[in-house]
């Protein structure tokens, strides 16, 4: 009788042409012209990054080099994809940043790729002033802000149903600040409510935000197995639960932190302050402008109520709000969500395609009696030769056995323990249907 090989599957394009299956002149099939491709994701602090190698043969270097000599091509977008064919499947978005190349013995080249953040909202530095006669919501605050760096109308910003809620309730009196970047700027609005960004290429750059898990009021929390097939959805929570035949390695470590301690990751990565774009660089470089430099340099061309391009080098940002009694508990509920620690290397199972930051991973225990809730800090990608990896590193609040959503993590429970995954009668293959869906494949 025979059998397919179920194996998951890595695709990457350049704009329109596929580097994993690309015609080169002399070869009779399509070749790969990149492997082991990598992409990472962190739900705060960062924006999403990756890399892969370039075939260094003589062909295929060939047309990297006409690929980066052509000023159009290098404004084009990379998408990664990582998919089961007929099963679900998750895309970002990428453009090129950069490269590492090796000559002599071991020949190779890297090619870095960034997200489009990075040159929409992380390049160029304005200073910003909104004063109300009334006061304002925080969410009209934050579409005054998008205005005021130029990105008005790139519907850029998103955000989760609670976070909706919170910022429509929270009010501005005013908001100043001086040499300050878009996201650094957006981080400091949404912090003040306690609340975090998650900056997000799945399928297209987005900065969504996002409430402390366990401050939620009606938590949402989609079982992965019943997720769409395409690209989940950056504002949403996606549950995924973790145990044999999924995980490869997993540790988890709970540690009591002393109050005063500070464990959220707010900073935001942001440029030397530099010359104006008109005067950056000469004509008739040789060097092609990449997307992210020419978005920088469009951005910071735009007119807008706020100056550009100062650079006294320091960042100063005061604001003053009304009816935001809720910040001050949220802020210390999303330190407190980051006092224990799960890092999880599993590899790409078809439950697990799409999984990403602010998703939740439940870890039964060893009886069964519960389940713990983690929420997922950072995720990797990795391809290499025939497999994909996902590395997930994901926190929690500290102590075990206290769900952070009770009434969630019993759905997920009780549906742990009707597929005998835990509990009596539970049984490894329950855990390989789980893992690999017949549906999915």
């Amino acid at each position: 009788m025979a059998s397919n090989l179920i194996t998951p599957q890595c695709e990457v394009f350049w704009g329109s042409d596929n580097l994993t299956a690309y015609p080169i002149p002399g070869m009779t099939q399509p070749q790969p012209l990149v492997f082991d491709v990598s992409v990472s994701l962190q739900d705060t602090g960062s924006t999403p990054n990756g890399s892969f190698k370039w075939n260094p043969t003589g062909p295929a270097m060939e047309i990297y080099e006409k690929f980066v000599s052509n000023p159009a091509k290098m404004k084009e977008q990379i998408v990664i994809r990582f998919f089961y064919p007929g099963g679900k499947s998750i895309s970002f978005a990428f453009v090129w940043s950069g490269q590492t190349v090796n000559f002599g013995v071991s020949m190779g080249v890297t090619v870095k790729i960034r997200s489009e953040l990075d040159g929409l909202v992380n390049a160029n530095l304005r200073s910003i002033a909104q004063a109300y006669d009334e006061t304002t919501s925080l969410q009209s605050a934050v579409s005054k802000l998008e205005e005021q760096f130029g990105l008005g109308g790139k519907s850029l910003v998103k955000y989760t149903t609670q976070a909706t809620t919170d910022l429509g309730k929270a009010k501005v009196e005013n908001a100043y600040a001086t040499d300050i970047v878009f996201a650094t700027a957006l981080t400091s609005m949404v912090k003040a409510n306690g609340n975090s960004i998650f900056a997000s290429n799945i399928g297209e750059a987005s900065m969504v935000v996002f409430t402390p898990y366990s401050w939620e009021k009606s938590p949402q929390v989609i079982n992965a197995v019943a997720g769409t097939q395409d690209n989940p959805d950056p504002s949403k929570r996606y549950g995924y639960i973790l145990g044999p035949a999924i995980i490869e390695d997993l540790e988890r470590s709970s540690e009591w932190q002393p109050p005063q301690q500070t464990n959220v990751n707010t900073t935001v990565k942001r440029p030397i302050p530099s010359a104006p774009a008109s005067a950056a660089e000469p004509s008739g470089t040789q060097n092609p402008t990449t997307a992210p430099e020419a978005n920088a340099q469009e951005n910071a061309q735009q007119v807008t109520s706020s100056p550009s391009n100062t650079s006294n080098n320091l960042i100063t940002a005061t604001m003053r709000m009304t009816e935001n009694e809720d910040g001050p508990v949220k802020q210390e509920l999303l330190n407190k969500e980051k006092q224990a620690k799960l890092t999880a290397n599993m590899f790409m199972c078809p439950v697990l395609t799409g999984i990403k930051p602010h998703d939740i991973v439940f870890v039964p225990s060893l009886t069964g009696k519960y389940i713990e809730d983690w929420i997922v800090s950072s995720v990797t990608y990795q391809q290499s030769a025939g497999k994909i990896n996902v590395s997930v590193q994901a926190t929690r609040t500290y102590g075990l056995g206290n769900p952070m959503q009770p009434t969630v993590a019993q759905q997920f429970q009780s549906f742990a323990a009707g597929k005998q995954m835990v509990g009596p009668g539970a049984d490894v293959k329950a855990w390989e249907q789980y893992a690999w869906p017949i549906a999915a494949i």
